[in-house]
């Protein structure tokens, strides 16, 4: 089949209550991966088949990543219910310059690898536990059993999540290299132009990750020690944890 692009097109998806409403998922789907900008209405019978919240998320375009490399990555973990930007008035917002606190990259890292995270906040024991929010608790706690997190030193002997912190791109390699158990390399940081820059405890992680394709380097530079963007956290938790694509053709929906 040739290939079909629908950018810059504006398409309305009506969907009355049936058994075919169940099929209407796949059918948008398709639609936004061609380009197409979709709509959904719904009738009141539509609704007791399928949730409109589900055409919500897979129908997603951001408006300010057009034409940007990590639209796609945005859109996959949307779709997978692992991060969504902000909604004003019916368009989706990701904000790719904003920076990504430390406790909003290990939710997004805790969702992308679909590891087991408790209901309800627990304590994590560390120094900070009281100023993490509560939406991020259990996220938190979870990575730290697991591993996947360790805190940082405070100076007193204790530990501390620092939850509100800008995250770095060293720390988010950190994270990721243990969340998705990444295989060691066995460069040297001395491949990098600012390799002396990277916190030692961050080399092997910064040089497994890049190895890996999961953290961009720029004229031989990994800029270790500069704050992560949300276009950048999108790109790195896709990256490392790719959410599964369907296969088939445009049709295969309708089957």
């Amino acid at each position: 089949m040739p290939d079909i692009s629908l950018k810059g097109k504006t398409i309305v998806l009506g969907v009355t209550g049936g058994i075919a409403a169940y099929k209407m998922p796949n059918v948008a789907h398709a639609l936004v991966k061609l380009g197409a900008d979709v709509h959904v209405l719904m009738t009141k019978n539509a609704t007791e088949f399928i949730a409109p919240l589900v055409f919500e998320t897979l129908t997603i375009r951001y408006a300010d990543l057009e034409n940007d490399p990590s639209h796609y990555a945005a859109i996959k973990l949307a779709e997978a219910g692992v991060f969504t930007g902000e909604e004003i008035g019916g368009t989706y917002f990701l904000s790719p310059n904003e920076t990504v606190s430390r406790a909003q990259f290990i939710s997004m890292v805790m969702a992308g690898a679909d590891a087991p995270v408790p209901t309800a906040a627990i304590p994590s024991g560390l120094a900070d536990d009281a100023a993490t929010p509560k939406w991020a608790k259990a996220a938190s706690a979870a990575a730290l059993h697991a591993g996947i997190v360790t805190g940082s030193p405070n100076g007193s002997g204790s530990r501390e999540l620092r939850a509100e912190d800008p995250i770095t791109r060293a720390e988010a390699a950190a994270i990721l290299d243990r969340a998705a158990q990444l295989p060691a390399d066995q460069l040297t940081e001395e491949v990098f132009a600012d390799g002396g820059e990277i916190p030692q405890w961050a080399a092997q992680a910064v040089i497994n990750a890049t190895n890996a394709g999961i953290l961009d380097t720029q004229n031989g530079q990994v800029r270790p020690n500069d704050t992560l963007t949300r276009a950048e956290a999108v790109q790195m938790v896709y990256r490392a944890f790719p959410q599964e694509e369907e296969s088939g053709g445009i049709l295969d929906f309708l089957k």
